[in-house]
């Protein structure tokens, strides 16, 4: 023992622990480092480690990336009567953060030779961007090209983008998702390319769609419509919209809505995939979550606790 340890004071320890507990556990130097630094014993330095961290003057903290609440997630799965559910444990997140969670999960249940669906919306945006390679799939464009602000990638690029990370096959095609009549969808659902694109739809394994609440600002369908035409859909009851399908409140799809003039993946087609898995960040679209959940399309959620407790209420 140096010297330095003899006359070293109790008064002394806190501040010495904390100059210790820096050069430790921020700057990464060693204990013997420390001790010549500061002219005291090696073991002296491991005191004052222990010393700062049992004081509280060094909290450690774990915190495992994307962690999911198990328990909340299967409470959110009783009750909405699903497959299953992925609460990330925050009550708020981006988009890039969840879509890590969903591309984590695809890259768990995608199997070879899968037929992969994915719907435009900003989380399958951002899931495109974090998609890991893939076991040998084809990713299909599940609907129509929706506009967009300058600047954003539509339905086409995204399922490109997706396709080129997973090192997938793409299936895309050009048309409108809503066109003014039923007539003029036929001609369009005829032409090659956009004929053979939903024929594949009729394989899909896992579909990734989003939820868009059929309110202005909350479906990019619901601004793309003349707004008599929005208007009317909602006094019918639509409170929910995914991949042009409307929904009322209790998951029924409102007939003679858009699905006779969309150019998308049909409810049925949705109906016949493993596993249709829908992504959301947003509290106030609760209602729509509920709605879709229970029209009996969606099997997996992904979504945070924020969301998950307001589902539960």
């Amino acid at each position: 023992m140096t010297s330095s340890d003899n006359s070293m004071g109790q008064s002394t320890a806190p501040s010495l622990a904390v100059q210790v507990a820096r050069h430790y556990y921020l700057d990464g130097w060693t204990k013997v480092a420390i001790a010549e630094k500061l002219g005291v014993s090696r073991f002296k330095v491991s005191r004052l480690i222990d010393y700062a961290r049992e004081s509280g003057l060094v909290h450690i903290e774990i915190r495992e990336e994307n962690s999911i609440d198990m328990e909340l997630s299967e409470s959110v799965r009783q009750t909405l009567g699903i497959q299953r559910a992925l609460v990330l444990d925050t009550a708020t997140v981006d988009y890039v953060t969840i879509s890590k969670v969903a591309a984590d999960y695809l890259s768990h249940t995608v199997t070879a030779n899968a037929t992969v669906g994915l719907a435009w919306s900003r989380s399958t945006r951002a899931l495109a961007d974090n998609l890991p390679t893939l076991p040998p799939c084809t990713i299909v464009q599940l609907c129509g090209v929706i506009p967009q602000p300058a600047g954003e990638e539509h339905n086409v690029e995204l399922v490109r983008s997706a396709a080129h990370n997973a090192g997938a096959k793409a299936v895309t095609f050009y048309a409108p998702l809503v066109v003014p009549d039923p007539k003029t969808a036929d001609i369009l659902r005829k032409q090659p390319g956009i004929r053979e694109a939903l024929a594949t739809c009729n394989y899909l394994t896992t579909a990734v769609v989003a939820v868009g609440m059929w309110a202005p600002g909350e479906s990019t369908i619901y601004d793309a419509l003349p707004p008599e035409q929005s208007a009317l859909f909602a006094a019918r009851g639509a409170i929910a919209e995914t991949c042009g399908i409307l929904l009322d409140r209790d998951g029924q799809p409102l007939h003679d809505g858009l699905e006779g003039r969309a150019i998308a993946v049909t409810i049925d087609q949705l109906r016949r995939a493993s596993d249709v898995v829908t992504i959301t960040t947003d509290a106030h679209r609760v209602a729509a979550v509920q709605a879709l959940t229970r029209s009996g399309l969606v099997s997996t959620l992904i979504t945070t606790s924020l969301v998950a407790h307001r589902l539960l209420q």
